[in-house]
This record gives C-alpha cells, structure tokens and sequence, in this order.
C-alpha cells in the first residue's frame, strides 16, 4: 500500500482493493462512508478518506 498519501478517494480505495486481490465497488465505498461506518471527509462530489483509515479498513476486508 502507497505510503505517502494522506488522504485517499473511494476510487483509490477501490483499486488498491482489486489489486490486493479482493475487489470492491466505488459504490459500496462511498456507501460506507455515508454511513459513518469509514471516517471520511466530503468534498464536493467526492469522499476523502484519511489514510489510516484505508490501512485498517483494507485490512480488515482482506481478512472477511
């Protein structure tokens, strides 16, 4: 997983998702971040997620 990002979109989320081998849907991320179930920022039309955020929650998905 990059290092030097601070905060991360749900697209990123996504394709860092499909390239550790379990995908997911922009959708679904964006859905857990309307829900408060991942910490995220809205800006404008997008969802800035901060970057320990992602780690722990690809690593818990990874783990499901």
């Amino acid at each position: 997983m990059p290092d030097n990002r601070t905060r991360w979109t749900t697209m990123q989320v996504a394709q860092e998702a499909a390239q550790l081998g379990k995908p997911v849907t922009q959708e679904y991320i964006r859905q857990l971040c309307k829900n408060g179930v991942l910490r995220a920022e809205k800006l404008g039309r997008d969802w800035l997620i901060p970057d320990p955020v992602v780690k722990q929650w690809l690593e818990n998905w990874l783990k499901s």
